[in-house]
């Protein structure tokens, strides 16, 4: 028996915002408008896959907020604004920040031990950590002199 099982093209939407916080309620609010979007709306997902996509916004608001105010607070990101990529498939989301910011991959720290009390934990962490336990993948590359961070949620 042969089975032949048609996943849509995924469908990617860019837009650049500044790295204030005025650009994170932005991206926040793009992000909002790309999963609001239906079959015939730029996407050729189907209406199953569009609400299982829906249901992950929670946890995708939170990984964006978190990695964007990254790098409006520690990037040190110049004039250049931040590019915004979401990649919208049958199996989930992909996002990706692109920055000027000085090169970091928040990847190669270590996790906060926190078994710790919060007294005895150094500062910072805790949002990557986070970060990578809310998302499927994760990963960081450095090229162009830029930073592109990129996570991904798979539905399910």
């Amino acid at each position: 028996v042969l089975s032949i099982r048609y996943l849509a093209n995924p469908t990617m939407f860019v837009r650049t915002f500044p790295p204030t916080q005025e650009g994170i309620a932005a991206a926040s609010a793009y992000l909002d408008e790309v999963l609001a979007m239906k079959e015939g709306g730029q996407t050729s997902l189907d209406e199953e896959q569009v609400e299982r996509i829906r249901a992950m916004s929670p946890a995708l608001h939170v990984i964006l907020d978190e990695m964007a105010s990254n790098i409006v607070k520690h990037s040190g990101a110049s004039g250049f604004d931040v590019d915004l990529e979401i990649v919208k498939a049958p199996a989930g989301v992909k996002m990706t920040l692109v920055d000027d910011g000085a090169p970091f991959d928040p990847l190669s720290r270590t996790d906060p031990d926190t078994s710790l009390p919060a007294a005895e934990r150094p500062i910072g962490g805790l949002g990557i950590m986070m970060v990578k336990k809310m998302a499927s993948s994760v990963s960081y590359r450095r090229a162009n002199n830029r930073n592109y961070f990129t996570v991904e949620r798979r539905c399910g």
